[in-house]
């Protein structure tokens, strides 16, 4: 059976006849039901980008939303980006 990891936990992955896969996970809900929950693998988010958008410098970024490895890149894109006088 085949598995992927997400945040240190492995689910298992179900794939249908047609080839749609699935992301399989068992939880009890507030009324204490025991619940499976299915969501496709296209859909869970994409690890993001260790690389800056402006020079491709590798970045150790400490949140998922870092796009540039230094101030001078972000000046950069913004100059790039922004419209004419």
């Amino acid at each position: 059976m085949e598995t992927i990891t997400l945040h240190g936990v492995t689910y298992p992955v179900i794939t249908t006849a047609h080839g749609v896969r699935y992301r399989q996970q068992t939880f009890v809900d507030a009324w204490g039901r025991h619940r499976v929950c299915e969501k496709l693998l296209r859909d869970l988010p994409q690890p993001h980008p260790a690389v800056c958008a402006v020079c491709g410098a590798p970045i150790t970024a400490a949140r998922a939303t870092k796009r540039f490895c230094r101030p001078a890149c972000k000046m950069k894109d913004y100059r790039q980006r922004r419209p004419p006088p």
